[in-house]
């Protein structure tokens, strides 16, 4: 039942606005893991998000945005694609250091996706790994998903914005259940 549930949104959120393989994609974040594990209630997506990164301040390509204010934005970018979808909220818990920094859980509901999206915008795709399910039952699928268009004076506003959304509690390595 549960490789059914996470086959059928894996497939809608394809359908929803997340694009199979294009030749053209923005720069690509280095991301250890995406993955989707079962709903713990009816609409509310759970998601791990693991990334190489011990330094989450690091500047990222050398710009003003800090490795952590891309991984939020990761973040934000698949949850789009589910809210597209008709799901209500992603439940994203972050771990850095390949999962040996616990840097919380993070709850996007719908509309908060929504706003940070018409509010920056989109722009080119990029590529993006998301794993659905546990261990040998575990689907993989590569998508392209269109990045938040943070450049110019809207890297301020979107640290400040990331400044001030906080997690809610400690992240679970929700992969190894």
């Amino acid at each position: 039942m549960l490789k059914k549930i996470l086959s059928i949104a894996a497939g809608t959120l394809l359908v929803a606005g997340i694009f199979p393989a294009q030749s053209n994609a923005g720069t690509e974040v280095p991301i250890t893991s995406i993955r989707f594990v079962n709903p713990q209630k009816a609409g509310a997506a759970r998601a791990i998000i693991i990334v190489p990164e011990q330094d989450t301040t690091r500047r990222a390509y050398g710009g003003r945005l800090r490795m952590y204010d891309v991984h939020l934005a990761k973040m934000f970018e698949v949850a789009n694609g589910y809210c597209r979808d008709g799901w209500n909220s992603v439940e994203w818990h972050y771990f850095a250091g390949n999962g040996k920094i616990n840097m919380g859980k993070f709850f996007m509901d719908c509309k908060l996706v929504r706003d940070i999206t018409f509010a920056y915008g989109t722009g080119t795709p990029e590529k993006t790994v998301i794993t659905y399910g546990y261990g040998a039952a575990a689907d993989k699928k590569v998508v392209y998903l269109p990045v938040l268009n943070l450049n110019g004076d809207k890297i301020p506003k979107f640290q400040n914005f990331i400044s001030r959304f906080k997690p809610f509690g400690n992240a679970q390595r929700l992969d190894l259940q």
